[in-house]
């Protein structure tokens, strides 16, 4: 199938992995969408890239020649490549002579079908602004740390020469900026305000990447809005031309195809997770990481060793020096207990397991993000960079983290590590309160946003026309209610498609707006027109009192959440959880399978189920006149699922269901998903919940797909008129059990309006 766009986003990491993980998960997540991307880079990262998004038809990979110079080996393409970081700065100025290869490639894109329409680059490849600038191209630059630690570090660069007269320990005051915590110069990255020598390479390389940061068109930051609100006006301010910065972040849980893609580079994930699996005490391993671009001597890294081995304590250790080997003696003290890894891992997957209790961490903001999805504490030994910022904030804001015993000093004890593991339990039996909670869908972001994050202006002008929910998007709108009930009318009344004055569905259709289905001519009946052009009961603006209107409940699916259908209370009364396909997660799954029936139906149109050559269950039910639900073969996903019945691979299945790229031959016939014939007509046709649930999700602009399970009873396991009452139940559950995005919403809703404007 061909990008719905005609026209994609380009996407340029730094070479570095750190900095090319969560770039490769946004393009997973706009290629779910079916938004082109292609992804720049040079020969020797297009290995790992390409591996790494095998599954993603819409991405495409572009390779560059990475200049050859002197002092810098040949093939040494990433900073994971160099033989030492003292070779850090000529990697740095080498990728500068990337800038005419890549200018060639954005003039021959430029003069093709999809021109770009935005490049999404690097922090450190700020040599693309001129380029985007020549072209025409809005570039937004991308930063893989948090809002705060960026906010500091351009106030200590403006603020550069008045830093350098005060003492190390002295605390700082920032006179543009108010700070949860008390900052020293220690604890500010050197190269902001040391280096005084404007010939010097290292000065004038960050001096030019900070002015081309400063005039990006726009900022994009790997965290959320509910972490670090209160931050980002402050970081605004330091752009010129009204830039804005969206909080788009954590990236990693844009990608909704969680497990369908596993490259070879994690080849040793079995064997560390089976090593997991035997460990029979929950929270009581350590994993230890350092990152890949701290220098470690082999001296601390020996330190380390031993106070790992004194703790009498199971650990993961991941250890990527090129110099240090364990030392004498010591694998066998360690045997069983403790793994020592030198190649890179899936840290998201070692994290997530339930034996994992403590990360002892540089605090890069990759593995602090990480390690606060899956609620491991944090054992804070910063290193580098702005670390010791993360470091700050974890600790004496987020109370996420303590700090290793002597980290601030240049040598840490094995005492102190042997202690971490102490620490760390006596840390996970005090009472956090973290700003999050305990959320089992932390920070997601709704994944229907990216599919009109960079829409072509002609799909604007077409598809959104007269759609009055996208012209007023960018008004706040209150939705703290996460689980909606909402009425399906009967087939007498047709309540469900009323339009209204101010658009609460869709605004007034007329003959040059693109509605997401077509009318049937046998819908245009006596008793439709009458009800539009009456003051018909039933008005979606004005719903039944304890139900919620259309409007929010197409602004709750499209939020990614879930919503309760119910029907007329004049019949039987039978409910059901719904959501759109196209934004399913595993914890949203879960949450629908443990309270409702534990059947996950799919709600699909005709031409999908030919397509994937699903037949019905029983064919009767086809009859118009039935009420039935008409089921297909019930199926499963052959990729990237075990049983079928955990939450985590029905989410793959309704994924693969609603994918319009997967084919018939990529399922197991008899599953565990059940699908179900949508009705040509809607609730029109037949007043049932596929119907319902089908219809909403187009009315809320996305694929027209659904999720749906049955409301039961819990005393008797029954349907019927217990759904209301059941209803209100589950509502009140969902609202804490799904945390609100609308903040990431309103990011994305702005983006769009002055891309739109550009």
């Amino acid at each position: 199938m061909a990008s719905t766009l005609a026209s994609q986003v380009v996407i340029f990491p730094f070479m570095a992995q750190g900095h090319t993980l969560p770039l490769l998960d946004l393009s997973k997540a706009l290629s779910l969408q079916q938004i082109k991307v292609s992804i720049i880079t040079t020969p020797s990262n297009a290995n790992s890239i390409t591996k790494n998004i095998a599954n993603y038809p819409f991405i495409n990979v572009i390779e560059i020649p990475f200049p050859t110079i002197d002092g810098l080996p040949q093939g040494c393409e990433n900073t994971s490549q160099l033989p030492s970081m003292e070779l850090y700065g000529p990697f740095l100025h080498a990728t500068k002579q990337l800038q005419e290869p890549f200018d060639h490639v954005l003039q021959t894109m430029l003069e093709s079908e999809t021109p770009p329409l935005c490049v999404i680059s690097d922090f450190f490849l700020g040599w693309t602004l001129a380029s985007c600038q020549a072209l025409g191209i809005p570039r937004l630059v991308f930063h893989g740390m948090g809002v705060l630690s960026l906010v500091i570090g351009r106030s200590a660069w403006v603020h550069a020469p008045q830093l350098r007269s005060t003492s190390m320990f002295e605390p700082l005051d920032m006179p543009d900026l108010k700070l949860p915590f008390t900052l020293t110069r220690a604890d500010l990255p050197g190269d902001l305000i040391y280096s005084t020598n404007q010939d010097d390479p290292a000065s004038q390389f960050s001096r030019e990447v900070m002015e081309a940061d400063a005039q990006s068109w726009g900022v994009i930051v790997n965290s959320f809005e509910e972490l670090e609100k209160t931050h980002v006006p402050s970081l605004e301010s330091f752009y010129m031309d009204g830039a804005k910065a969206w909080c788009l972040g954590p990236l990693f849980l844009h990608d909704k195809s969680e497990g369908l893609e596993k490259s070879t580079a994690q080849k040793d994930s079995s064997t560390l997770t089976q090593w997991l699996n035997e460990q029979v005490k929950p929270d009581s391993v350590i994993y230890v990481s350092f990152g890949t671009q701290a220098d470690v001597s082999d001296a601390q890294l020996d330190e380390v060793a031993f106070g790992l081995e004194e703790s009498g304590s199971p650990f993961i250790w991941v250890a990527r020096s090129k110099t240090w080997s364990l030392p004498g003696g010591m694998e066998e003290k360690i045997k069983g207990r403790g793994l020592i890894v030198k190649e890179w891992v899936d840290q998201r997957q070692i994290l997530s397991h339930r034996a994992i209790g403590g990360f002892l961490s540089h605090c890069g903001w990759n593995s602090v993000l990480e390690s606060l999805s899956s609620d491991v504490p944090i054992l804070a030994w910063p290193m580098i960079a702005e670390q010791f910022l993360n470091a700050k904030f974890i600790m004496g804001v987020l109370g996420a983290a303590l700090g290793v015993r002597g980290s601030n000093e240049v040598f840490v004890s094995r005492q102190a590590i042997s202690e971490v593991e102490e620490d760390c339990r006596s840390f996970q039996n005090q009472k956090r309160a973290f700003v999050f909670e305990a959320s089992p869908v932390p920070w997601t972001v709704p994944a229907y946003i990216l599919t009109s994050y960079f829409p072509t202006w002609s799909r604007v002008q077409e598809t959104f026309k007269d759609f009055s929910w996208y012209k007023n998007r960018s008004r706040p709108v209150q939705m703290s209610p996460t689980c909606w009930a909402t009425t399906v009318g009967s087939a007498s009344d047709e309540s469900f498609l009323k339009g209204s004055e101010n658009g609460s569905l869709l605004g007034a259709f007329d003959e040059s707006a693109s509605a997401p289905f077509v009318t049937l001519e046998a819908e245009i009946t006596p008793e439709t027109i009458d009800f539009f052009v009456s003051d018909a009961e039933g008005d979606p603006d004005c719903p039944t009192e304890g139900y919620s209107s259309i409007e929010r409940a197409l602004h709750t699916l499209r939020e990614g959440k879930l919503v309760i259908v119910v029907d007329d209370e004049n019949g039987d009364i039978e409910g059901n959880l719904i959501m759109a396909t196209s934004v399913a997660s595993p914890q949203q799954v879960s949450f629908l399978i443990k309270n409702g029936s534990g059947i996950v139906s799919v709600g699909m149109k005709e031409e999908d189920l030919e397509r994937l050559k699903l037949p019905l269950m029983s064919p009767e039910t086809e009859n118009e006149d039935s009420s039935a639900p008409t089921f297909t073969i019930i199926v499963d996903a052959k990729s990237g699922t075990c049983t079928g019945v955990s939450a985590s691979d029905r989410v793959k299945i309704v994924l693969a269901l609603s994918s319009f790229e997967t084919k018939p031959e990529d399922f197991r016939r008899p599953g565990h998903v059940f699908p179900l014939k949508y009705r040509n007509g809607g609730v029109l046709r037949r007043a049932g919940h596929t119907e319902a649930s089908v219809d909403l999700v187009m009315l809320a602009g996305l694929p027209p797909v659904s999720v749906l399970s049955a409301i039961i009873d819990p005393e008797d396991g029954q349907k019927g008129r217990s759904a209301r009452a059941r209803a209100e139940a589950i509502g009140r559950v969902a609202r804490r059990a799904v945390q609100d995005g609308g903040s990431s919403h309103d990011a994305l809703s702005k983006l769009i309006d002055q891309l739109r404007a550009y």
